[in-house]
C-alpha cells in the first residue's frame, strides 16, 4: 500500500492511473498533430485554387507551368491530408479497435501507398514537364521512378512479411488456447 495525496492506494493503482495519463497525453499529442497536418493539407489546397485563379489572366506564365505548380500543391496537400486522417483515424480515435483488429503495421502501410501515390504523380509530372522543355534532364525523372519501385517491392515485401508473421501469430495462439 502506497499514501498518493490522502489517501491510500495500491501498486496496481497507482500504475492504471499513470497508464491512464500516459495514454491520454499521447492521444492529445497525436490530435494535436493529425489536425495541425489537417490544417496544413487545407492551406496548400486553398493555395493551388488561388494560385491558379489568380495567375492565370497573366500572359507572362504558361498554362502548364500554372498547372504542374497547383498540382504538385494538391498533390502534396492531399498526401498530407491522408496522413492526418490515417493518424487521427489509428492513433486518436479508433486506437483501441485498431491496436486489437489489425496492429500498427496498417498505419505504415496506408502512410507508405500514400506516398507512393504522390511520388507517382510527380514522376509524371516531372515526365511531362522534362518533355515540354528539355530531355537532358530526364535521368532526373528515371531516378524518381526508378525509388518508386523500390518503394513498391519495400511494401510488398513488408506486407507480406507481416502477413506471414499474423497467421504464424494466430496458429500460435489456437496451439496455446488448445493446451487449456
Amino acid at each position: 500500500m502506497l499514501y498518493l495525496g490522502g489517501k491510500m492506494s495500491t501498486i496496481k493503482e497507482v500504475k492504471k492511473r499513470e497508464e491512464k495519463f500516459f495514454l491520454i497525453m499521447t492521444k492529445s499529442i497525436y490530435a494535436l498533430i493529425g489536425y495541425g497536418l489537417s490544417l496544413f493539407s487545407l492551406i496548400l489546397i486553398f493555395y493551388a485554387f488561388y494560385n491558379f485563379v489568380n495567375h492565370s489572366a497573366d500572359e507572362g506564365i504558361s498554362i502548364f507551368q500554372l498547372i504542374f505548380k497547383s498540382t504538385i500543391a494538391l498533390t502534396l496537400g492531399l498526401a498530407i491530408f491522408d496522413l492526418a486522417k490515417n493518424l487521427l483515424e489509428h492513433e486518436v480515435i479508433y486506437r483501441e479497435q485498431f491496436l486489437h483488429e489489425t496492429g500498427s503495421h496498417k498505419l505504415l502501410e496506408k502512410f507508405l501507398i500514400s506516398i507512393i501515390i504522390a511520388l507517382s504523380i510527380e514522376a509524371l509530372m516531372t515526365v511531362f514537364k522534362i518533355a515540354l522543355v528539355d530531355y537532358k534532364d530526364i535521368l532526373y525523372a528515371v531516378y524518381l521512378i526508378i525509388a518508386i519501385s523500390i518503394m513498391i517491392v519495400s511494401l510488398s515485401f513488408f506486407h507480406k512479411n507481416n502477413q506471414t508473421l499474423e497467421k504464424s501469430a494466430t496458429k500460435g495462439a489456437e496451439k496455446f488456447s488448445d493446451i487449456d
